[in-house]
């Protein structure tokens, strides 16, 4: 059986004049991101290690007989976590898909609490 390599999607993004974010999908995958209505985006900062701070996926819901699976289709790799750095990411994940049929996007996000005094 011979194995068959899919093309790796790759987006560098400059924020400034800088690296700040690598993409990374599959042909594959973003054909799936192209049907749904709705993804999902999640981060994590705990799989990261310097110099990238955060790793983004954007998810869907695939079902499967009696089963639906959250299944990560699109990775981030992303130096910086502030306003701007979104900024940059989201208008270029809207723009991978050959056709987005995407109308809503649901985010996990969690913000910096400081400490009261």
């Amino acid at each position: 059986m011979a194995m068959q390599i899919k093309l790796i999607v790759v987006v560098v993004i400059f924020v400034g004049w800088w690296l700040r974010h690598l993409i990374f999908a599959t042909s594959q995958r973003l054909d799936l991101l192209d049907r749904p209505n709705s993804w999902y985006v999640d981060a994590t900062f705990k799989l990261c290690h310097q110099p990238f701070s955060q790793l983004l996926t954007v998810n869907l819901f695939i079902k499967a007989d009696d089963y639906t699976k959250q299944v990560p289709l699109v990775f981030v790799l992303m130096l910086g976590k502030k306003k701007l750095d979104y900024r940059g990411v989201f208008p270029e994940l809207l723009e991978l898909p050959p056709s987005p049929a995407v109308k809503q996007v649901t985010l996990d996000f969690e913000c910096k609490h400081e400490k009261l005094k």
